[in-house]
């Protein structure tokens, strides 16, 4: 998914669609809206590459891992390497219940309003971008 490739078989395979999704940017309940994050990823960056990642921890619910990516943005075709630490959380299933994305390993935001502004972008980015959706997949 980080390198702006979304599927549908990745969400059903992978993810519980009541799930959570979190960055510096927004804080998403559900596929309806972490869906958003991820499907708008090819539009803003048609090219985003792994330059490379670490395991730091792992256990039978949990995993966090270490990242480099590449992102190349649209029209402009500037590049960017973020740095991050990715916590993912499972369900007894296997499925991802919450994905933690840390930029620099950096807690997120917690200033006056940035609670509000994440949310509000979580729930504005499904109305701008196409979420696609399946009947086997039913999501809130």
């Amino acid at each position: 998914l980080f390198s702006s490739r979304p599927t549908m078989d990745i969400f059903k395979r992978s993810f519980n669609p009541n799930g959570d999704f979190e960055d510096p940017l927004s804080k998403c309940h559900g596929y309806g809206q972490f869906g958003a994050q991820w499907w708008a990823m090819p539009k803003a960056f048609p090219v985003s590459k792994n330059l490379g990642h670490r395991v730091v921890a792992s256990t039978d619910n949990h995993i966090e891992y270490v990242q480099a990516q590449e992102y190349t943005f649209r029209w402009v075709g500037n590049k960017k390497v973020m740095y991050s630490l990715v916590m993912i959380d499972l369900d007894g299933d296997g499925k991802i219940v919450k994905v933690e994305d840390r930029w620099n390993a950096q807690e997120h935001p917690t200033r006056w309003g940035t609670h509000f502004l994440r949310r509000m972008n979580a729930m504005t980015l499904p109305w701008l971008v196409t979420v696609p959706k399946d009947e086997d997949f039913n999501f809130r």
